[in-house]
């Protein structure tokens, strides 16, 4: 099922680009930001995509170790200023 998906994307975005390459000059200067806009959007999803590929993660398990206080809060990176 997600192959599937994927590929069905995959066509929607080949589609998208043989619209620019062959009505290019079509597309008004507001359609182009907000594409631009949409290829930023689709470049996080892709990278969160990718991540989630690379290392299967258990969210009930991690779920479950965030309730028990197993996973300690997010530590803020120190400032520089403090080092001075």
């Amino acid at each position: 099922m997600l192959r599937w998906l994927l590929t069905q994307a995959t066509g929607s975005i080949a589609n998208v680009a043989h619209q620019l390459e062959t009505r290019a000059a079509e597309i008004d200067d507001d359609a182009r930001v907000e594409l631009q806009d949409d290829l930023i959007a689709l470049d996080e999803e892709l990278v969160i995509v990718k991540a989630l590929l690379k290392q299967a993660i258990d969210w009930d398990e991690e779920n479950r170790r965030l309730l028990a206080g197993e996973i300690p809060p997010l530590e803020s990176e120190p400032d520089d200023d403090e080092d001075a």
